[in-house]
């Protein structure tokens, strides 16, 4: 079993907004949350936007990281903030790239892994999509690049209100996508619940004005569960894990945050050097739990691609 820690990491965004007067203050966290990695046996993936490369200060930062072979550096992708820009991005519209077509993707994808390798010397092979924009126009394209990893789903959302993909259908499992030489690693999201089964489709066909999600919530009958530190316990997200892990063998756990989440006011979440702190603490509780409870060891993204080849488990091959 393996633990995968993902990091988007990109420019300061207080309130999920794209900013006029762009930021990448958090970025300087980054090196002291390495370190604290390193003593814990961890490799994270951090998935950097263009911004970040942008800056000279914040690219010496990725550029340093990338040297302590401890960690990976992969590719995020912010539609509003690469190239090329589009008219309604112009007005700091946050738009989601699967929008567009899949001409304007390949320019937008290609033009900032070439950028990449450019700032940094060597090319990307793990991928996350800004805001979970993601189709298999893009996935071609990544394959097309040679990417190993991607990243993009997050298990049971529907974000089609905003214009991204709806995951309604996907599962915290992983799997290769059909056609290509991807595996896809979805963030570790699932309904935590000992409801029958058929129960699952009911529930995520309840509107969410009903508030009756929180009152089964509440009632602990059914509580969707990210591996996100941020916006969960310690408790919630080893009670999500226990759970999958009774349900299933499971080669990997993947956790998921952002890099302004460790710089306090960088993002909606942590305002406060003690919200820092208080995140940092249950990011390690549950990372400590999977390593010392249930036996998981860390990897890369494209580590874990590497290994899925010859892991024992029946991956299921999937047209995205």
């Amino acid at each position: 079993m393996y633990i995968l820690v993902s990091i988007d990491t990109e420019e300061d965004m207080p309130e999920w907004k794209p900013q006029k007067k762009l930021s990448v203050k958090n970025i300087e966290f980054l090196p002291k949350i390495n370190e604290m990695f390193y003593r814990h046996s961890i490799r994270p993936t951090y998935l950097v936007d263009k911004p970040v490369l942008k800056n000279d200060k914040t690219c010496r930062i990725i550029e340093k990281l990338s040297k302590t072979l401890i960690c990976e550096i992969g590719m995020h992708v912010h539609s509003w903030n690469t190239e090329p820009i589009m008219p309604e991005e112009l007005y700091g519209k946050a738009t989601v790239l699967n929008l567009y077509s899949k001409e304007i993707q390949r320019e937008k994808i290609t033009g900032y892994y070439n950028y990449f390798k450019d700032r940094l010397g060597f090319t990307p092979t793990s991928y996350r999509a800004g805001r979970y924009g993601i189709t298999s126009e893009t996935i071609s394209i990544l394959n097309d690049l040679e990417f190993l990893a991607d990243s993009s789903i997050a298990p049971h959302m529907d974000y089609s209100y905003y214009g991204a993909p709806n995951f309604r259908k996907y599962t915290y499992e992983p799997f290769w996508i059909k056609t290509t030489n991807l595996i896809e690693i979805p963030i570790t999201i699932s309904l935590v619940t000992f409801l029958p089964h058929y129960f699952q489709n009911i529930y995520f066909n309840i509107p969410d004005w009903t508030r009756i999600k929180g009152l089964f919530y509440q009632l602990k009958l059914a509580r969707l569960i990210w591996l996100r530190p941020t916006t969960y316990s310690c408790k919630e997200m080893s009670s999500l894990v226990k759970y999958i892990i009774c349900k299933e063998s499971i080669p990997v756990f993947n956790i998921m945050f952002h890099s302004s989440e460790l710089f306090p006011g960088a993002s909606p979440y942590n305002s406060t050097k003690k919200d820092v702190e208080d995140f940092i603490n249950r990011l390690f509780k549950i990372i400590n739990f999977l390593i010392k409870e249930c036996g998981a060891k860390s990897l890369t993204l494209t580590e874990f691609a590497k290994f899925s080849k010859n892991l024992n488990y029946d991956y299921k091959t999937i047209s995205f």
